[in-house]
């Protein structure tokens, strides 16, 4: 069976007068403690442009290498660790993760 690549996609907000910090945690705590677990390809970050039209103003995008590393992930200790992380400074800014979910690739 082909191995197809997956992707989890995060939209965050957070409160504007917080988003440096919360920005800076993201980029320099959250984002390379994730990227620990080696069956992630790349993360990579986006901040909306001309207005929120209702969606969330941050996406991150992880790209595992298959659905097997994926779900590896999803019930590691570097998935239990970044998430009580995420569950403190989300506490300490008011940050919230709007949704999450993940895609399997049909074709490139």
């Amino acid at each position: 069976m082909e191995s197809k690549p997956v992707i989890l996609i995060r939209g965050t907000q957070c409160p504007p007068e917080v988003e440096e910090r919360f920005d800076t945690w993201y980029s320099e705590k959250h984002v390379p403690d994730v990227l620990k677990f080696k069956g992630i390809k790349r993360a990579t970050r986006y901040k909306i442009i001309g207005g929120d039209k209702g969606c969330p103003k941050f996406l991150v995008i992880y790209e595992f290498e298959s659905r097997q590393a994926f779900e590896e992930y999803d019930t590691s200790t570097v998935r239990d660790a970044v998430y009580e992380d995420w569950l403190r400074i989300s506490k300490e800014t008011g940050a919230e993760m709007i949704w999450r979910v993940q895609y399997e690739a049909i074709r490139t």
